[in-house]
């Protein structure tokens, strides 16, 4: 089930999906997934530490240490 959440737009290196719809770039929704979140459980926007670690550790599987550091390079530049 997909919940559409009404954000501040696309920022560059955002990727469009149709139309005005865009989806966050990776270091984005990470960062977004680290959010509280009001509601737990299934209807949560965000992921469960527990998932967020299993995407880190399979961008390290499929691309190697050094991809997550570009990614946490990234991701501190896009958190300020």
């Amino acid at each position: 089930m997909i919940h559409f959440l009404k954000g501040n737009g696309p920022i560059e290196g955002d990727n469009p999906l149709s139309g005005e719809l865009y989806a966050s770039q990776r270091e984005q929704a990470f960062l977004e997934n680290l959010q509280v979140s009001r509601r737990p459980g299934t209807n949560s926007k965000t992921l469960t530490f527990p998932e967020i670690e299993d995407r880190l550790e399979q961008i390290i599987r499929v691309n190697g240490e050094q991809e997550l550091n570009k990614v946490r390079d990234r991701a501190r530049t896009l958190a300020k």
